[in-house]
């Protein structure tokens, strides 16, 4: 209960951080962005609510969701690139394949959450990789550390933790929540440093 109502405050907070922070230069990034929040939204809407199917569709919209987020960081990193070097820009958009790979094994819960698991693990390893590769132009550097412990804190708790009954439920709900709110206003300054490119 907890953990949903602060995943869904900090889903709506996150994407009015969205629609004021990000630049409207970067149109593509306030767009994937509203689209990735949005359906994770939806995916909590769906399990706090009774609908059929409800642990699937959830794990299905919330993968989806965390595939618009590589999306967004592919595209970040192609545009670092020098032009002869950039790959074609609907490679960018590959992770949005790996949803379905849930829905052909969603008879199977354990492969299912694997995916998911996977899917959180690339997104805090390659954010925290940018975070890193481009902490000079971070102006929120204390924020995006904050974030990245919060996030890690989170995702430790809910993958590694939980089963042994350490951690309540809405601790982790709330440094996920925390985490996310931190990182989405901070990635805001590497892409207007994109910007100047």
């Amino acid at each position: 209960m907890w953990t949903q109502l602060f995943s869904i405050l900090s889903v709506i907070v996150a994407l009015l951080i969205v629609l004021k922070k990000y630049s409207s230069e970067s149109k593509d990034y306030i767009y994937i962005g509203i689209a990735s929040l949005t359906i994770w939204l939806i995916g909590d809407i769906i399990h706090s609510v009774n609908v059929p199917f409800q642990k699937v569709v959830q794990l299905f919209l919330q993968s989806f969701s965390l595939s618009f987020v590589l999306v967004i960081f592919l595209k970040f990193i192609r545009q670092r690139k020098p032009i002869i070097f950039r790959y074609p820009n609907y490679m960018v958009y590959l992770p949005l394949l790996i949803p379905i790979t849930q829905l052909i094994v969603a008879d199977t819960q354990i492969i299912g959450e694997i995916i998911f698991m996977s899917l959180q693990a690339i997104c805090l390893i390659v954010y925290v990789l940018l975070s890193i590769g481009y902490s000079a132009e971070i102006e929120n550097k204390i924020l995006t550390i904050v974030g990245i412990l919060l996030l890690t804190g989170g995702f430790t708790f809910y993958w590694i933790l939980q089963e042994y009954y350490i951690v309540f439920e809405w601790a982790w709900g709330l440094t996920n929540a925390s985490g996310v709110l931190a990182s989405v206003y901070s990635f805001s300054d590497l892409i207007k440093s994109n910007e100047n490119i």
